[in-house]
């Protein structure tokens, strides 16, 4: 059996599909070489010889805080080509990898960064939930062995070379799908939104010069931490001036910290437009196209310099 460099992830509500994933594939690749496991604890046990021989397991029930544990475990689990066999008084062999399937209703079963590779996101249908029809249709034609063979037929008989190279870890083809830029999002920081925007529309108002820009850090954290509480979020300074120096350094050397003259720590972009490539490159490669929070910024700044204004006319 082929290894999939990647986890797939298919997370919906009950009823809707996932356990029936599992009924056809054991029926199509047989029951002794799939297995079925209760969140991760099969996967990362101290024992895995159930896993001898297997083609894929079936992660079910997966919580978030299991994703949490596992994150950098799960990583490493989707490119491996082999594992260690721990078995009770039998020395560690090793044996080919399986193919990780995980399964969930939770809203977030694995962490997914904005540059992840390793996983592919599929939600399934709640338009499904309790369509009796549906479900008796496809549960007839998993029993009809019939069915079986002619599916598994045209999967044996289709040409590797028309699968998507996304499968096989070419990273450009892989699938992302809307529900994989949604999980995505969620893991940038809200400070990085913000500090896009403040790049964008200083660029705007210097119609396409490169002109340096300053940004006022503890400024830009008040109004981070307001943008926050707008979007029923919550952060701290700390994690702000964490993620920022993350931005920084990793994405244009350039950029430098200094103090104004109120005493003040400002970031000096020197190159506001490379600083955005790198971002939309990196930090947020993929994103929601739905993500609410740019226009919760945009209004932000807006509301903010129309009070600007108003103290301005209040004192002439």
């Amino acid at each position: 059996a082929i290894k999939i460099p990647l986890i797939i992830v298919i997370k919906g509500y009950e009823g809707t599909g996932k356990d029936t994933l599992k009924v056809l594939f054991g029926k199509l690749f047989g029951k002794e070489y799939i297995q079925e496991s209760c969140g991760m604890t099969d996967v990362f046990g101290v024992w895995n010889d159930h896993l001898v021989n297997k083609i894929f397991i079936f992660m079910n029930e997966v919580k978030g805080s299991d994703g949490v544990i596992n994150v950098e475990r799960l990583k490493e689990k989707a490119t491996t080509s082999t594992f260690n066999v721990k078995e009770r008084f039998i020395n560690q062999t090793t044996c080919k990898d399986i193919n990780q399937i995980i399964l969930s209703n939770h809203n977030c079963p694995v962490v997914i960064s904005s540059t992840c590779r390793r996983y592919v996101l599929y939600t399934t249908n709640d338009d499904l939930y309790k369509n009796e029809e549906v479900w008796d249709m496809i549960y007839k034609n998993i029993k009809n062995q019939d069915q079986m063979n002619i599916l598994l037929t045209w999967l044996n008989n289709y040409p590797l070379e028309n699968i998507d190279a996304g499968w096989f870890g070419r990273d450009t083809n892989r699938p992302i799908t809307e529900a994989f830029k949604r999980l995505a999002t969620k893991s940038i920081h809200i400070s990085t939104f913000v500090f896009l925007w403040k790049l964008k529309d200083h660029i705007s108002r210097c119609e396409g010069e490169n002109i340096k820009l300053i940004i006022e850090k503890p400024l830009f954290i008040f109004d981070v931490i307001q943008i926050a509480k707008l979007r029923d979020e919550t952060t701290t300074k700390c994690k702000i001036g964490d993620n920022i120096r993350d931005i920084v350094p990793k994405t244009l050397m350039e950029t430098k910290q200094v103090k104004n003259k109120n005493g003040a720590v400002c970031y000096i972009i020197d190159n506001p437009q490379l600083l955005v490539d790198r971002l939309n490159k990196f930090q947020l490669r993929y994103v929601d196209e739905d993500y609410d929070g740019n226009e919760i910024i945009q209004n932000y700044f807006l509301d903010k310099s129309l009070d600007i204004n108003d103290d301005c006319e209040e004192d002439d």
